[in-house]
């Protein structure tokens, strides 16, 4: 039955929060992952807090409301790049919108007179090669992603995800600490899937930009060849990580 649009947001809401306290009354059941813990791993800065304690690399961040800050933080890093907190759609007279990691180079001029309304994430710009990370259980699949043609100045992939032009995906391996960290992050935060975003310098250094507890996968699979299904499928049958 249709709901009077004053009352939508009030109905949606009590539909997923019905949602969530029926998943709580599973306490035995096994979950990829279990859905309150994937809620509490979406915070980026506690992601940010279990990656570095497990030894990975860190951008310099910011999370702010004030104007000031962020030219500020600009003026000591040079370019850096802007987030959202967290990944939310919006619709933009019926078209649907969502905001992409952001270059702000240091001669850019800024309007930030609305993000004392909307606070986001700025960090120093880590340039380099894109690795994904995928975590499955016990599981782990690396794989690069190269920018070309058109897209080979900017700064977040995700501009191509739905057609995949201009990208390029290949395996690739990970030094054996830094898939240790991988598997360590995942454990921490009491999940058994998760994909993970890194930038590979030039040096050989990985930078963690961050891990989505739910992230996407299949395209890596139809692009590399990488078992990733069968992976999934494995966790499942064997029902423990």
């Amino acid at each position: 039955m249709p709901v009077a649009e004053q009352y939508s947001q009030f109905s949606h809401a009590s539909y997923k929060r019905s949602m969530v306290w029926l998943y709580d009354l599973m306490p035995d059941a096994f979950w990829v992952s279990r859905p309150n813990n994937v809620l509490r791993a979406n915070n980026k800065l506690l992601q940010m807090q279990v990656a570095h304690k497990h030894g990975m690399l860190i951008p310099k961040t910011l999370l702010s409301s004030k104007a000031s800050e962020v030219m500020l933080f600009r003026e000591d890093l040079g370019d850096i790049v802007a987030k959202p907190l967290y990944p939310e759609f919006v619709n933009d007279g019926g078209v649907i919108k969502v905001m992409y990691t952001t270059l702000i180079t240091q001669d850019m001029e800024l309007d930030l007179s609305g993000l004392h309304v909307s606070p986001a994430l700025f960090q120093q710009l880590i340039k380099g090669t894109d690795i994904r990370v995928t975590v499955m259980g016990r599981q782990i699949f690396a794989t690069e992603i190269c920018k070309t043609a058109a897209l080979a100045g900017e700064i977040d992939w995700r501009v191509a995800i739905t057609n995949q032009s201009g990208l390029l995906y290949s395996p690739t391996t990970l030094p054996v600490s830094l898939e240790s960290a991988c598997f360590s992050v995942v454990r921490e935060l009491d999940l058994v899937f998760g994909v993970f975003d890194f930038i590979r310098t030039s040096a050989g250094e990985y930078w963690f930009l961050e891990i989505n507890p739910n992230g996407q996968w299949g395209f890596i699979e139809l692009e590399t060849g990488q078992p990733l299904s069968q992976a999934m499928a494995s966790l499942f049958l064997s029902g423990n990580a």
